[in-house]
């Protein structure tokens, strides 16, 4: 948790992902039939996740998701600026003078001497920047021309307080607005301005993301049809780049600085960050999407989603070479420091990914050899060590082990090799240790990874690191090794399942499982990290998992299936179930059946619905009788509620009341529809298709299905994904109700 919280300090973070997501889930209970569905999805449905390696992550792997989002947060903080405050920078600032004061008293008393007494913006001056941002919002309405000839005018009333306004709080915002929508030739002019106090600029807490928005305008400038333009701008970023490249070492410690350097090397690469609006700048767009119909708004997004890579100039890509030898040459003297700190970490996550971009791997690993002090292997395994045990420097690492190639993903492991448990059990270390399992490139390396850890499984548990265990069991579906031993392990560290002989036993290892002792939440009733388990268990091998499937259908029903049900956490994985292709059809049928009588139930709620939906889907014609005519019953007390809506739409229960003839053709339809497609939509696997045949549910139709099943038995051999088709479903379904 301290490092959480070290991370928050460095990030600065708001509360924007809170806001974000309470105003969704009030948005969700605030809407009607469907639009209330689309809201419920966003805001909760999603927040779960659709892959099972992120699901959970608010609680789980003792917030690892958080610590993630938390660091890449500080990456994009210049869209975050509801925080930014000028002392805060100054606190930073003093400390760093304090600290380097006896190396760089001649380099800080050059900073000192480059800083402004910026003088307050007049009020004609606020009044005219506030009109332009009313405008930029949609308030005012105004033509491209109009709007145009705006922004040019604005540029002469600003002559001579350009500096004032980009090192205004409020006005740079404005300013930035203006890069966004104004022509090429009108952002080098401001870039111009700049031109004597760039490096002010770049120290600055609010001019320097002034100066990255003009480097993010590259695409845009380079898109220009006017020669001149592109010339004149080239000239003002060679010597922007000149400037900084004999400032690297106190860029390396400056918050800001840092960031425009990180920066500016990927734009020399052509690569520009991705985007991530403010709250307020996300409400503006909402309400200027509204007046306009939404398109033009999604339109822009796509372009700039569209920008994010660009083909840099050649000009450009020798700058860049020469700017990454001058901050080798600079750096290297006291890299093994600077993987400490939270600034540099910045500039060397830059520098790895344009590395990796470029596939440059002999100078990455170059790179990575510097960072870890010491000559023998003893002393870089034992840096190594010490840095993936800091707060910063595991990050740091963590990114690098995803950025790596082969063969310096396997430097970094040679290097781990041995220490893993104890870093495991370290509460920063084990983030590195997942990552490198979920990094893993080859087979070798994954048997390797499962020798070394498997004797601890028990330990892991105990000590709150099951989450070391589901990466595991995750390498081993990857790469279809040691399942059955990693089973075998799993039962012995958790409890037994396959040899009991007691029936009321069988589900133990299932409910161990999902309350798993040290690895659940205080908030949470089922562990999130067990759930994960147990769905990935139900992807194994059918011969390996029954007994497992069967602990899972003998859990008690009021104490287990129907609470999961409606949990955020256990709904997913009753899903997993229903959705794994190598649970056979009639195990399937029979937990759908278990909910007889309670669909109500879990259908007005906003985790079951979900699990309704699916139930619905696999169902047999007599099944989906069943849930309509109970769903019917209770048709008011449904519709009054968002989640009741959405389960009365999926299963058609108006159409079944009024026409119920017409339902039960469409339903019947579907289901033969499902069943001639079935090799297509990768529905059930070749076991279901068998027991399904033999299923007296599905008797009625089995003249209809041999014909197919011969028509198809070639395309059984084919590649068999393990992916979920309800998209693809409902488009034949839409197809075959529109008839």
């Amino acid at each position: 948790m301290e490092r959480i919280a070290a991370i928050a300090v460095i990030n600065k973070k708001d509360n924007y992902n809170k806001d974000y997501n309470n105003n969704n889930n009030n948005s969700y209970n605030n809407n009607g039939y469907n639009n209330g569905y689309n809201k419920r999805d966003i805001g909760g449905y999603n927040k779960r996740g659709d892959n099972n390696e992120n699901n959970y992550n608010n609680k789980n792997n003792n917030d690892y998701g958080k610590r993630d989002n938390g660091y890449s947060k500080d990456n994009k903080r210049e869209y975050n600026r509801d925080k930014r405050d000028n002392k805060e920078k100054e606190n930073n600032n003093n400390n760093n003078n304090n600290n380097n004061n006896n190396n760089n008293n001649g380099e800080n008393s050059e900073n000192k001497s480059n800083k402004l007494k910026l003088k307050v913006l007049d009020n004609e001056t606020r009044e005219y920047l506030i009109r332009i941002e009313s405008i930029l919002k949609g308030e005012e309405d105004l033509d491209e021309e109009q709007l145009e000839i705006l922004i040019e005018n604005s540029f002469k009333e600003f002559k001579g307080k350009e500096m004032d306004i980009a090192c205004d709080k409020k006005a740079s915002l404005v300013l930035e607005g203006i890069f966004g929508k104004c022509k090429a030739n009108v952002i080098v002019d401001y870039f111009i301005s700049f031109k004597e106090k760039v490096l002010t600029l770049a120290f600055n807490s609010t001019g320097s993301r002034v100066l990255e928005s003009i480097l993010r305008s590259t695409p845009k400038i380079l898109k220009c049809d006017d020669p001149l333009v592109i010339k004149a701008f080239q000239e003002e970023l060679f010597i922007l780049i000149d400037k900084l490249s004999t400032k690297i070492i106190q860029l390396t410690q400056d918050s800001y600085a840092s960031h425009v350097f990180s920066t500016l090397l990927l734009v020399l690469n052509g690569t520009i960050r991705p985007l991530i609006p403010s709250k307020n700048h996300q409400q503006a767009l909402q309400k200027k999407a509204s007046k306009k119909g939404g398109k033009r708004g999604q339109q822009e997004d796509n372009q700039e989603q569209e920008l994010s890579k660009f083909e840099a100039p050649k000009e450009y890509q020798l700058k860049l070479e020469e700017l990454l030898k001058a901050a080798k040459e600079t750096m290297a003297p006291k890299i093994s420091e600077y993987v400490y700190q939270k600034d540099a970490i910045d500039i060397l996550k830059s520098i790895f990914e344009i590395l990796s971009q470029r596939k440059d791997h002999d100078q990455a690993k170059q790179w990575l050899e510097q960072m870890l002090a010491g000559k023998t292997v003893d002393q870089k395994k034992k840096s190594l060590s010490k840095l993936c045990k800091d707060t910063y420097g595991s990050v740091l690492i963590e990114y690098l082990i995803s950025q790596s190639s082969e063969d310096n993903y396997n430097v970094l492991y040679q290097y781990l090799r041995g220490e893993l448990m104890d870093l495991s059990l370290d509460n920063v270390g084990n983030h590195v240790v997942q990552a490198v399992i979920v990094q893993c490139k080859s087979k070798p390396t994954a048997l390797s990874l499962i020798q070394e850890l498997k004797d601890s499984f028990k330990s892991l548990i105990n000590q709150g690191r099951a989450v070391i265990i589901q990466k595991l069991i995750e390498s081993t579906m990857k790469f279809q090794v040691q399942q059955k031993e990693i089973l075998r392990l799993l039962i012995d560290s958790v409890g037994q399942t396959a040899d009991s002989k007691d029936d009321q036993e069988k589900d133990f290892f299932v409910r161990s499982l999902l309350t798993l002792t040290n690895n659940r939440n205080n908030t949470q009733k089922y562990s999130s990290c067990g759930a994960i388990i147990l769905q990935h268990l139900f992807n194994f091998p059918s011969e390996l998992t029954s007994a497992v499937i069967e602990g899972f259908l003998q859990l008690s029903f009021t104490e287990y299936l129907l609470t999961m049900a409606i949990d955020n956490i256990g709904s997913k994985v009753i899903e997993g179930f229903l959705d794994s292709q190598q649970v056979p059809l009639p195990k399937k049928n029979k937990l759908i059946e278990m909910f007889n009588g309670h669909f109500v139930t879990i259908g007005e709620d906003r985790y079951g619905s979900y699990s309704i939906e699916k139930m619905f889907k696999l169902s047999s014609y007599k099944q989906k009788e069943i849930i309509a005519k109970e769903l019917m019953d209770q048709e008011q007390h449904l519709f009054s509620k968002p989640c009741g809506r959405f389960v009365l739409m999926i299963c058609q229960v108006n159409k079944y009341k009024k026409k119920k003839d017409a339902w039960s053709k469409d339903q019947t339809t579907i289901e033969k529809k499902r069943k001639l497609f079935s090799d297509i939509l990768d529905d059930d696997n070749d076991s279901n298709k068998k027991d399904f045949t033999n299923d007296q549910n599905a008797e009625e139709d089995s003249d209809d299905q041999q014909p197919n099943k011969k028509k198809f038995k070639s395309e059984k051999k084919s590649k068999k994904k393990q992916e979920s088709s309800d998209s693809e479903m409902d488009e034949i379904d839409e197809i075959f109700n529109s008839k």
